[in-house]
């Protein structure tokens, strides 16, 4: 073998690892949600179904545990739905977000919702 015909192979060589170990924590981020087990969500209670009048909306706020690095703080408001009763069992549920703009969903007097839109000044 020639000292160029050397030289290239182990060129080429040295080349083809780094490149793979270039993609590396491309292929682990790509992997990293196999391996992460899921928090296995749970349904919880928010409101007993005698609470609710059939056919009002009312603003229910959701609370449960809250942990992070440092803290664990026990039922925390972690959200807010609209919930109207529909019938004897039934009850349909809305987020008080608009989930086009973000904006606060409001209760309107003849039981429907309307998103308060407001005009952005720039």
């Amino acid at each position: 073998m020639e000292r160029r015909t050397f030289f290239q192979w182990v060129s080429a060589l040295v080349g083809s690892a780094e490149a793979g170990l270039r993609t590396l924590p491309g292929v682990e981020m790509l992997c990293e949600p196999l391996r992460k087990k899921g928090a296995g969500g749970s349904f919880r209670r928010a409101v007993n179904l005698d609470g609710l009048v059939v056919g009002t909306p009312q603003r229910i706020v959701l609370r449960d545990q809250r942990v992070d690095a440092w803290t664990r703080s026990s039922e925390v408001a972690i959200g807010a739905v609209w919930a109207v009763r529909t019938g004897e069992s039934t009850v349909d549920v809305f987020k008080v977000t608009c989930p086009h703009l973000g904006c606060p969903v409001a209760s309107q007097p003849k039981n429907s919702f309307s998103a308060a839109v407001t005009e952005r000044k720039t």
